[in-house]
């Protein structure tokens, strides 16, 4: 019996639509071998490593989106806390507003 296999490279970047900041940038190669040269085969085969690459970048941006998620949290943590970040020039209070 004949085994070959079916390979896809792909090159991929993932980028945020507002900054354009590049979020993940990769290089992969997924396969599936399959029996019996034949067309029906090889498209089953690539499908079935097409498939491997949507489950990995499915994984991926899942990752990608819970980072992006708590770093806005934290942006926003930090919007909500006034005072806690202080250009320099400024004196902190001293509960004492008595100016006579």
């Amino acid at each position: 019996m004949d085994s070959s296999e079916a390979r896809l490279g792909i090159d991929y970047t993932v980028s945020r639509t507002e900054d354009k900041k590049v979020l993940l940038q990769k290089s992969a190669t997924f396969s599936q071998k399959f029996d019996n040269v034949s067309a029906e085969l090889f498209a089953s085969a690539m499908s079935a490593a097409a498939f491997k690459f949507v489950e990995e970048l499915k994984s991926e941006l899942l990752i990608l989106r819970a980072g992006e998620l708590k770093n806005a949290k934290k942006k926003a943590d930090i919007a909500a806390s006034p005072g806690e970040e202080r250009c320099g020039n400024e004196k902190p209070e001293t509960g004492n507003t008595d100016k006579r």
